[in-house]
């Protein structure tokens, strides 16, 4: 991915040199035993059709770990003759359900992690709370369509759930700042998330 400061910050950059140090450096593991976690945000539309390149790629390269089978693969009882790779989305958004439809045709299980408040938001008032919680740096050559500013709702989610996909929590509100948070406020956002 190309660094762009309008969407990435210092954190971002400090964060994938350190991934790329620990790769080069880190604790050896068999082949097998790799494990590649991708991470998406919005899946938008118009970009789907690179999502589905991106699936065949991953699924030359590598095996796909279905999230149910995160213990196996933690206590070694889960073998590949290729690295695995787990896919995760972000914040819940409406347009992940594209993604979704790719993932059932190819018989891929992620992880969906979802704000609570997002979801609970009226939806003519998620846009407001996209842009103050989730996203206040908006490109529209990106973002563009209403299901890019809005969250899946329960029953969205719970198809999620029955097709075999892990939902989980991303924090209640999408606020938490763990170096400015009170225990109050991290519970809050944290358990009460869950």
């Amino acid at each position: 991915m190309k660094f762009q400061t309008t969407i990435h910050n210092r954190n971002h950059l400090i964060k994938q040199l350190i991934g790329r140090v620990q790769h080069l450096f880190g604790g050896a593991r068999s082949r097998g035993m790799e494990l590649l976690v991708i991470n998406y945000h919005g899946t938008q539309l118009k970009f789907i059709s690179e999502f589905k390149k991106q699936i065949r790629y991953f699924k030359n390269q590598y095996a796909f770990l279905n999230p149910h089978q995160l213990d196996a693969y933690f206590n070694g009882s889960l073998q590949s003759s290729k690295p695995w790779i787990l896919l995760t989305f972000d914040d819940g958004i409406l347009n992940n359900l594209h993604a979704a439809t790719i993932l059932y045709e190819e018989n891929i299980k992620g992880i969906f992690f979802v704000i609570p408040d997002f979801i609970d938001m009226p939806v003519d008032q998620q846009k407001h709370f996209f842009l103050r919680n989730i996203r206040p740096v908006v490109l529209p050559e990106i973002d563009s369509l209403p299901e890019d500013f809005q969250a899946m709702n329960w029953d969205q989610l719970s198809s999620l759930l029955h097709a075999g996909h892990i939902i989980g929590a991303h924090t209640r509100t999408h606020t938490l700042e763990t170096l400015k948070s009170t225990p109050e406020n991290s519970f809050s956002e944290i358990v009460t998330g869950k």
